[in-house]
C-alpha cells in the first residue's frame, strides 16, 4: 500500500509532500467465526521532493491479529484485533520512537442493491519510548514509555460496480506523527477519502 500526502504550495498547485509506504506477508487461518493472522509488517515514511523538512519514519516487526465478519438480519458486522512489535524503529526524533502498537475497529454496513453505507470506529495505542540513537531494535533499552491514544472513525457509502466498487468516506484519525518538522507532530486528522476495492 502506497498513500502520499501534498498541498497546493508549488506552481502547478500539487507538491507531494510525504510519502507511505506499507508492505505486509504473513499467514492466514480460518479459526472459529473469523480469520486469525499472523506477519511481518514495514511500514515507512520518507520526505519527497525535499518540499519540507522532514524525518524518516520507520516501523518493522511482527504482527498478529484476528478478524471476523457477521450478518445480523439486514446488516453487515466486521470487527478486528491487532499487536504489531516493532523489531526495528527508525525516527530521527529519538523521544518519539514507536515501539509497539495496539488496536481493535468495528464496522457496520447497511447493504442497499447498488451500495451500502458505511460506518466505523476504532481505538488503538502506541507505545512511545526514548531511544539513545534514531534506530533501535527491539532489543535495546525501552526508556521513558508513555502510551499515544489513537481513535478514528469513518461514515460514508461504498458504491457497487461491476468490476470493482467505490468508497466515499468522511474519515477520523490520530496519527502517531505526521513526519513534517524535525521533532515528532501527532495530530487528528479528518479528511474525505476516495478509494477503489478490487
Amino acid at each position: 500500500m502506497v498513500q502520499t500526502v501534498a498541498d497546493d504550495r508549488n506552481d502547478i498547485d500539487f507538491r507531494l509532500v510525504r510519502v507511505y509506504y506499507d508492505a505486509f506477508t504473513g499467514y492466514e487461518q480460518r479459526m472459529g467465526v473469523g480469520v486469525a493472522y499472523a506477519g511481518y509488517r514495514h511500514r515507512c515514511s520518507h520526505g519527497a521532493d525535499s518540499s519540507v523538512d522532514g524525518r524518516i519514519l520507520i516501523r518493522s516487526g511482527p504482527e498478529l491479529g484476528y478478524r471476523l465478519q457477521r450478518s445480523f438480519g439486514g446488516l453487515e458486522l466486521g470487527a478486528s484485533i491487532f499487536g504489531h512489535l516493532s523489531l526495528i524503529a527508525q525516527y530521527e526524533d529519538v523521544h518519539h520512537l514507536p515501539r509497539a502498537l495496539f488496536a481493535a475497529a468495528g464496522e457496520l454496513r447497511w447493504p442497499l442493491d447498488w451500495a451500502a453505507v458505511v460506518l466505523s470506529a476504532g481505538f488503538g495505542a502506541a507505545v512511545i519510548g526514548n531511544s539513545d540513537n534514531w534506530t533501535a531494535s527491539v532489543a535495546d533499552r525501552w526508556q521513558k514509555l508513555a502510551l499515544l491514544p489513537l481513535p478514528s472513525a469513518a461514515l460514508g457509502v461504498v458504491l457497487h460496480g461491476e468490476r470493482a466498487d467505490f468508497d466515499i468516506l468522511a474519515h477520523y484519525q490520530r496519527v502517531i506523527d505526521t513526519g513534517l518538522g524535525l521533532t515528532a507532530d501527532p495530530q487528528h486528522l479528518v479528511s474525505l477519502q476516495l478509494g477503489f476495492d478490487y
